[in-house]
């Protein structure tokens, strides 16, 4: 009986610590930063980079942010689809694609984990993600990236009316919510 309960526990701390060392990638990151960027030219503003708490996130359109050693820029809107799936609770409803540009500034491959990142509507309810209903790069689909890679991931969730949508980004390290407001 000691013997099988010195192996479980065993177990469960080399597990633990095999957790934590996967976890902790990122804990060695800066504090995320926040930037407005004009989509209308091509370089950067000179302006320092903010912090999420100088600048409103209220209003995400055309900011960049840094998350998770990943440089993720957000348009200056959404843009409008449907599912078309019998199968889908949401066939035929309307569909918001957001669609961010995501650059890996790591030093080791790296990509945006869908784990970490949770939708709100207007309600402040969970939206799921509808990427599993449509082609192209979505949040389901897009894999690692080397360092200095970018892609777009399109992130496709249910209208539930007019007001602000929030993502919300989290890997237990660092959270950031950027808020879309969405008039139809």
């Amino acid at each position: 009986m000691k013997r099988s309960i010195r192996t479980l526990c065993s177990i469960a701390l080399v597990g633990a610590f095999a957790f934590a060392s996967m976890a902790s990638g990122s804990s060695d990151s800066e504090e995320p930063t926040v930037k407005k960027t004009d989509s209308t030219t091509e370089a950067e503003s000179e302006a320092p980079e903010e912090t999420e708490d100088a600048l409103d996130l209220s209003n995400g359109y055309g900011l960049t942010i840094t998350f998770d050693d990943l440089e993720i820029t957000f348009p200056d809107s959404v843009e409008w689809t449907t599912v078309d799936n019998q199968f889908a609770d949401t066939n035929g409803q309307d569909i918001i694609a957001l669609t961010m540009h995501v650059e890996n500034i790591d030093d080791e491959n790296h990509g945006l984990n869908m784990f970490y990142l949770k939708i709100f509507g207007t309600q402040g309810t969970e939206l799921d993600d509808q990427g599993a209903y449509f082609e192209g790069n979505t949040l389901w689909s897009s894999g690692d990236m080397r360092p200095g890679a970018s892609q777009d991931i399109t992130l496709y969730f249910p209208y539930d009316g007019d007001g602000t949508y929030y993502l919300n980004f989290d890997n237990m390290f660092d959270t950031i919510e950027v808020g879309f407001p969405v008039t139809k």
